[in-house]
């Protein structure tokens, strides 16, 4: 890919995709860092090679900052997950546990991000940002779903998702 990080307004696909990580990459550095209470649209801003006004062309609020984010971070697990598990066919739910506590720890970042979802979906994000986010995030856990009834077969879909529902209140009760 090109350098595309001297241009001042971007035009392309190509030019947005490269802004949209430049905000994700400036808010992960200060998820990692702050409290989230404590970030800002001007903090983010002050991290980017372009000004806030600017970013305001890609994002309205921290929330829909934080759901782009976490969204990516799920992607990224979801990803990892699966090559993990890619090339078994059966396995102990002791190994499969260990092999799934393993990727999630491994994924820190993940973690406390949804930790703090319940919160930030009840503040400051839009309609349109909170949908998008919602099928996003299904779509994400139905490769999760088929996985897991993979793995398991005996398991009924129920079973599958209570398992990935319990999975996730552990991961933000962490």
């Amino acid at each position: 890919m090109a350098d595309n990080s001297e241009f001042k307004r971007a035009r392309s696909a190509e030019q947005k995709n490269v802004r949209l990580e430049q905000i994700a990459n400036s808010a992960i550095e200060l998820f990692d860092e702050l409290p989230y209470h404590e970030i800002t649209l001007t903090g983010i801003s002050d991290k980017l090679d372009f000004s806030r006004i600017n970013l305001y062309k890609y994002f309205t609020t921290k929330e829909e900052i934080y759901l782009y984010v976490l969204l990516l971070e799920e992607k990224i697990w979801i990803e990892d997950i699966q090559k993990v598990f890619e090339d078994i066919g059966t396995i102990s739910v002791e190994k499969f546990s260990q092999l799934w506590a393993n990727t999630l720890y491994k994924h820190r970042r993940l973690m406390r991000l949804q930790a703090l979802n319940c919160i930030v979906l009840e503040k400051n994000a839009t309609v349109e940002t909170l949908v998008e986010f919602r099928k996003e995030a299904y779509k994400a856990s139905r490769s999760l779903e088929k996985l897991i009834q993979r793995l398991f077969p005996e398991f009924s879909e129920k079973q599958v998702i209570d398992f990935l529902e319990y999975q996730l209140d552990y991961t933000i009760g962490m």
